[in-house]
Formats: C-alpha cells, sequence, structure tokens
C-alpha cells in the first residue's frame, strides 16, 4: 500500500507543474488541485516526485485516476471556502465597513483562498482583517499579482518540520504578499530596479559582518543611477567595497564625479 504524500512533496509537484491541471491545462485558482499517481503500486508506482502530477479533479473522474491527496485534506479545504463564503457575507452585511464588497470582489476572494489553501488548507482569509487587506491588494495590484506574488512567498518563506509546514512560515509567508506585489510593480515599471536590488545584495553579503544600512544602500544605488552612473560600474563598484564608510563615500564620490561630465 502506497503511503499518502506530505504537503512539502504536493508543494513541490504543484510548483513543479507551475499550479496547472496537466491533463485540461487549467490552472489554480480556477480549478481545486490534487496530486494523482501516474503509475499504481501494481505497476511499481511509488511516492517518487516524478511519479506524481498536479491534476484537477474532473480530469481524474473522467479518466479514473488515482488521487493521492488525503481526503481528509480536501474536506479542510471545502471546510475553509464555505467559512469564508459565510464570513464575506456577513461582512457584506456590516453598513459600518464602508469599503464594501461585489459580486466580483467575493469571487476573487474566494478563489484566491482556494490558491492558498493548495498550500495550506489550516489557514484561511476567512477573518475580516484579512479579507479588507486581500481586497486593498486585489484593488491596487489585481488578482493575477497577488496570485503571483503568493507564490513567491510560498516558495521564499514556507518552512517544513519533519515533512509538514509551520504555522509560523504560513503568517510571515502571508505578511510579504504586499511588500513582494509591490517590488514586482516597481520591477515592471523599472527594469533597471532589479539590477539594483541585485547589486544591493552583493553589498549586503559583502559587509553582513559589519554595519549595514538595507534600505539606505538601496536609496543611494538609485541615487546614483539615476544621476546617471551605469549599472555595471555600480556592480564592479561594490565588488571592492569592504566597509559602510567606504561604500557611502564611493558612491558620493560616483555622484560628485558624474556631475562634472
Amino acid at each position: 500500500m502506497r503511503k499518502s504524500i506530505s504537503k512539502k512533496v504536493r508543494y513541490e509537484v504543484f510548483k513543479r507543474d507551475s499550479f496547472k491541471c496537466q491533463h485540461c491545462g487549467k490552472s489554480a485558482p480556477d480549478i481545486i488541485l490534487v496530486v494523482e499517481q501516474i503509475k499504481n503500486i501494481s505497476e511499481n508506482g511509488d511516492n517518487n516526485i516524478l511519479d506524481l502530477v498536479a491534476s484537477c479533479r474532473n480530469c481524474l473522474q473522467k479518466m479514473g485516476g488515482n488521487v493521492l491527496d488525503d481526503n481528509s485534506f480536501l474536506a479542510k479545504q471545502q471546510k475553509e471556502i464555505a467559512k469564508l463564503r459565510e464570513r464575506i457575507a456577513e461582512l457584506k452585511m456590516m453598513t459600518e465597513w464602508k469599503s464594501g464588497l461585489s459580486e466580483t470582489d467575493v469571487i476573487d476572494l474566494i478563489k484566491i483562498d482556494i490558491f492558498w489553501s493548495n498550500f495550506f488548507p489550516e489557514f484561511s482569509f476567512g477573518e475580516p482583517e484579512h479579507i479588507i487587506h486581500l481586497k486593498e491588494l486585489i484593488n491596487k495590484f489585481g488578482r493575477e499579482s497577488v496570485l503571483e506574488a503568493m507564490k513567491t512567498s510560498a516558495d521564499k518563506y514556507f518552512k517544513y518540520e519533519k515533512d509538514e509546514m509551520t504555522a509560523d512560515s504560513v503568517i510571515i509567508a502571508y505578511s510579504k504578499i504586499g511588500g513582494i506585489c509591490t517590488i514586482n510593480k516597481k520591477l515592471k515599471d523599472n527594469p533597471d530596479i532589479k539590477d539594483l536590488y541585485y547589486i544591493r545584495g552583493i553589498l549586503r553579503n559583502k559587509l553582513k559582518n559589519g554595519y549595514y544600512d538595507e534600505v539606505l544602500a538601496f536609496q543611494l544605488l538609485q541615487k546614483a543611477h539615476n544621476k546617471g552612473i551605469s549599472i555595471e560600474i555600480l556592480k564592479q563598484f561594490v565588488i571592492i567595497v569592504n566597509s559602510w564608510s567606504m561604500f557611502k563615500g564611493g558612491i558620493d564620490y560616483l555622484i560628485e564625479e558624474q556631475s562634472k561630465t
């Protein structure tokens, strides 16, 4: 008998398959993803990630496939979605909540909740503060940008203990979604920002044993680049830096010299 798969393995399968059903091509959150075993145990199938694939329940029902997800996971997921719908209905009736929710808002929030539940079914956005925050993010960045930020945050911040995601890491991942949306928008609006973040990363590693100001470092790099100093010169400059005072003084010197040209 094949063992049930862990949340970690299930997430890795979804991530590898780009959160798409490998049969119909539909993506989460428009579908609820499950993990399908490619081979039956009688065909020497096992829990190796190469023998697992992301699918949707509709395709599996049509094809008679084998679902590896624990039924308890799906039950929890549906329960959380129902709770979210109930909470949204309550909030819509609260006249003092001036921002309100349209039918489109409700659909977007439910779909985002389904998407997040693919990672961690015990955590949903049913609390009022979560719903308000998510609505603000959707209005500001759009649903697709929020979903993309969720993928990035989950990949970077989810931590596992004995193949189970820790609740703390889920909360941290959720708290980072808005910041990732902001960064992604900056990268889209100004491609050079990505290079400046990369250069700041080099500087961070160079100065990890001494004083370093993350925010000011980026501001100075951005100021220098806006004054006309190329990305390549800034990159070569931070490579030779060995102290914060050397970095700050060097940036001031580069800007001063640039102003003379």
